[in-house]
């Protein structure tokens, strides 16, 4: 969402003048520029058949390191936030409720207000405090792959009681 990222953009910039980064803003960007750094887009592939979430997180391990991974997005925001998780950064993410049940501040992401120094000083608070990147990425990993081991148990028990549902022999 263009307009979000342009709502975190004088945080970016104050933070790569200060800090030799490179900036990756993934997007489906058809006509317009990045609002800073690399533009990196994947439009076109989101929509062909057969798409997967798995395909796109294989995509972006392959397109960057991620050390910080940020999510100003108002816009599906929790399946961002999940999204990011698996990157293997650490998360920053606007406060949303839409995060609320997964998204802990300070042990998982740094949640942020609305607001250019928030963000500002939260990118600043990663780059300079290698110890809590470290801390918040492994939590948000262990977290991403529990919660979504959960979710893939869940399936194959459903699977399982609709196929004994479904068989005549364990029907009362």
């Amino acid at each position: 969402n263009l307009a979000d990222q342009e709502s975190i953009k004088p945080a970016l910039e104050e933070n790569q003048a200060r800090h030799a980064v490179d900036i990756k803003v993934v997007g489906c960007y058809e006509t317009s520029p990045p609002i800073i750094g690399e533009k990196v887009t994947y439009l076109g592939r989101r929509h062909q058949p057969g798409f997967h979430q798995s395909d796109f997180i294989a995509w972006l391990k392959q397109v960057a390191t991620w050390d910080i991974v940020l999510v100003p997005d108002r816009v599906d925001v929790d399946l961002k936030f999940m999204r990011s998780t698996t990157l293997g950064g650490a998360i920053v993410c606007r406060k949303d409720p839409a995060v609320s049940g997964f998204a802990r501040h300070a042990e998982n992401c740094l949640l942020v207000d609305d607001d250019v120094a928030a963000w500002k000083d939260a990118i600043e608070l990663l780059m300079t405090d290698s110890t809590l990147r470290q801390r918040l990425r492994r939590n948000a990993r262990q977290g991403a792959i529990f919660s979504w081991s959960q979710q893939s148990q869940g399936k194959i028990y459903d699977q399982v009681l609709n196929r004994a549902g479904n068989d005549p022999q364990h029907t009362a």
